[in-house]
């Protein structure tokens, strides 16, 4: 395979684990075995079995960086050292990747074998403070994921493992309930400076109604990891255009629609047409829709992002920046892309009536996206002395709880029909 062997693996580990002290980081020790290579080397010979450990080894090194640890410690048995480990979720977004490229069949001179894979993972320190001692947690854990009927990742220790049977729970109910269009939509209102008159609503996706709930922050990064994003975003879109659409038609033509974008969906290439598709199909102008990017978008494959938001916008869609304010903020992403509006994250708006340094950097901030010809949406207002001063910078819109928390289409409904004149 062209591995390393026991000996310089284990030499590597107490260098990495000496670094890890010295750093105060952690190191993760992955333990990988073939499930069924007894039975390929039976049926098919141990010529075909060495064909198949070297595109294991292929495949596997396809997902580590150039200076992670890699051998084989012998028979169908690797490990992989990550070094620089800051949290569980990264050990487990490599291990996925890694256990995704046995998902279907190796092709071996024309033949298709069927080899999965088995991970168990050990941390360093926190499950063991010397290199042998994390050798054996991580075979543990590797044989704890052979005899798991799901998940072939075991993390050893209990507090890791629950973190990454949580997600897998996630996951799994993600896709029952997909496949169910059990996911709820909630909406939240924009409304016009000044009157408070509602002009536009945000779809916010919402855990089905039933126990455990999970909220987006955590179970979106999940989609998103497992590219369950793509039929969560299609249902999404589908679902809040078909709402707009029954609004338009029941007296309220020109409400807007704002849906949030991921940029995995962006970067899939096939999100921007199915939207095209379905607002056509809907009889929904473009115009009507507002897709909501944050500024983390922006620095994912930039090329690939600024042309499908430029395909988006010439399409007649608008395009709001996110959060804007929070964290790090160029001015730079403003200009590059097709951005024609910016919501101001509710971060901006806080000590700004004790601070007054804050309330001059929103100020100054608020003349400047002016001047620029950006619309303003100012996010999280919830009292009325936020509203007032909005009003004074000329903010032109305004979110938040003040006017209303995210509702169902029903209640929306109800709220848009008391406000008819």
């Amino acid at each position: 395979t062209g591995l390393s062997n026991r000996f310089h693996f284990e030499e590597v580990l107490r260098v990495m684990t000496a670094s890890s002290r010295r750093a105060g980081d952690s190191v993760a020790l992955l333990a990988l075995d073939l499930d069924n290579f007894k039975h390929v080397n039976d049926t098919l010979g141990h010529a075909v079995g060495d064909l198949v450990l070297q595109e294991v080894v292929r495949r596997i090194a396809a997902c580590l960086r150039s200076n992670e640890g890699f051998a084989r410690l012998g028979g169908d048995e690797f490990a992989v050292i990550l070094g620089g480990i800051h949290s569980p979720a990264e050990v487990s977004a490599i291990a996925n990747r890694i256990v995704e490229q046995f998902q279907g069949p190796l092709l071996i001179g024309g033949t298709e074998v069927f080899c999965g894979l088995s991970v168990g993972v050990a941390l360093f320190p926190a499950d063991a403070d010397e290199p042998h001692e994390l050798l054996k947690c991580a075979d543990i854990a590797m044989y704890r994921a052979k005899q798991g009927e799901h998940s072939k990742i075991c993390f050893y220790e209990d507090r890791y493992q629950a973190e990454f049977k949580r997600r897998a729970t996630i996951k799994n109910e993600m896709n029952r309930f997909l496949k169910d269009s059990q996911f709820r939509l909630f909406y939240q209102p924009i409304v016009e400076a000044g009157s408070a008159r509602i002009v536009g609503v945000e779809a916010l996706v919402r855990w089905p109604d039933r126990s455990p709930v999970y909220y987006p922050d955590e179970f979106i990064p999940i989609a998103e990891e497992s590219r369950l994003i793509d039929p969560l975003g299609r249902w999404i879109a589908r679902t809040a255009v078909q709402q707009l659409a029954s609004w338009h038609q029941s007296g309220f033509p020109s409400l807007y629609m704002s849906l949030n974008i991921s940029p995995v969906q962006l970067l899939g290439g096939e999100f921007t047409e199915f939207l095209i598709r379905e607002l056509g199909e809907s009889a929904v102008e473009t115009s009507a829709v507002t897709l909501e990017v944050t500024e983390t978008t922006l620095f994912k494959d930039d090329n690939k992002i600024q042309s499908e938001l430029t395909t988006l916008s010439n399409n007649g869609f608008g395009v709001a920046l996110d959060d804007f304010g929070m964290g790090f903020s160029s001015i730079a992403h403003l200009m590059r892309h097709p951005v024609n509006a910016v919501k101001l994250d509710r971060s901006m708006q806080m000590d700004v009536f004790s601070d007054h340094r804050r309330r001059q950097m929103l100020e100054g901030l608020t003349l400047m996206l002016q001047k620029l010809d950006f619309q303003i949406v100012a996010e999280g207002v919830e009292f009325e002395e936020q509203r007032a001063l909005c009003e004074v910078l000329g903010i032109h819109r305004l979110q938040g709880y003040l006017f209303g928390k995210p509702m169902s289409a029903d209640e929306m409904t109800a709220r848009l029909r008391r406000a008819m004149p």
